[in-house]
């Protein structure tokens, strides 16, 4: 009896853990939308977003006072077999939201200390602060050669308290939440 019962356990488990409902709610953030466009400049644009941003820990983080920051690396290199990657473009822009409580509102401040938009509504405070819209990153005339790699990630990160203060503490809790790398081949012909 047991030894019909258990191979028939396992795969139960093994379908329960595989299910596709599971590996949605894992998936976490991760970047999307991706589009490469030529600038009227003939330089490469790239507009992305982040989906899955809105996740319980950023939202107890706002809700405490402290703020949050986007953190985007973006890199375009050509690959080579026989050496370092040739590196074309390496940026790192940075978004901070904060909420005024006493507006019961969020805003996004960008890297430069521009103000970014302030939005009644969290889900559309994340939308805004995780887009990038149409962000020149090179000449197209540098793409020449051979292919070239457009790598994208997004670290979300609460805001650290200064002096190590977190270590001293205890009940504020530390998270980063990291997107997996987007990677895509530059196209030679761009519309």
């Amino acid at each position: 009896m047991t030894r019909r019962l258990f191979p028939s356990i396992l795969i139960l488990l093994g379908l329960l853990v595989a299910s596709p409902a599971s590996a949605a709610d894992e998936r976490g953030p991760y970047i999307d939308g991706v589009l490469l466009e030529r600038g009227p400049r003939s330089d490469l644009l790239v507009s992305f977003h982040v989906e899955g941003a809105l996740v319980p820990q950023l939202r107890e983080t706002l809700e405490s006072g402290l703020p949050v920051r986007f953190t985007f690396w973006i890199r375009i290199d050509r690959p080579k077999a026989w050496a370092r990657d040739d590196v074309l473009v390496d940026l790192r822009l940075t978004r901070t939201l904060e909420k005024n409580n006493l507006q019961n509102r969020f805003h996004v401040t960008f890297e430069d200390g521009s103000a970014g938009p302030e939005e009644p509504d969290l889900a559309r405070a994340v939308a805004a602060l995780g887009r990038v819209e149409r962000l020149s990153l090179l000449p197209l005339d540098a793409l020449r050669g051979g292919p070239a790699f457009l790598r994208i990630r997004a670290r979300l990160q609460e805001f650290r308290l200064p002096f190590r203060l977190h270590r001293i503490l205890p009940f504020v809790a530390l998270w980063d939440l990291e997107t997996p790398w987007y990677v895509v081949e530059v196209p030679r012909n761009l519309p």
